[in-house]
């Protein structure tokens, strides 16, 4: 198994789309079938990239593309941020019961 890392940076829209192809087509260009990950920083971006390259493919003869997997970074850990919310403002307590309770009704 081959893992290639890289980076590269464009600017927004269709210059970023291309750029995106591009670096899918290098990376699958021994093997059709590696998987390639790509990090985007959000969900959209994830939807836009993968119709973009799901309708133009990586050339003329190639459409479509297989084995890409798209993801966002990991979100920052919750705890850790209602930890200092919570010595910065004791005085404020999140209504867990009523939440569990509106939560489980049917």
């Amino acid at each position: 198994m081959t893992v290639r890392r890289g980076q590269s940076t464009s600017s927004y829209g269709l210059s970023a789309l291309e750029e995106l192809r591009h670096v899918v087509r290098a990376a699958k260009a021994d093997d059709a079938m590696a998987t390639v990950t790509i990090l985007l920083p959000n969900n959209i971006a994830g939807i836009v990239a993968r119709r973009y390259l799901a309708r133009e493919g990586l050339d003329e003869q190639r459409r479509g593309v297989a084995a890409l997997k798209f993801g966002t970074p990991a979100p920052a850990c919750r705890t850790d941020r209602s930890a200092v919310s919570d010595r910065q403002a004791p005085s404020h307590r999140p209504d867990r019961l009523g939440s569990v309770a509106r939560g489980t009704r049917g």
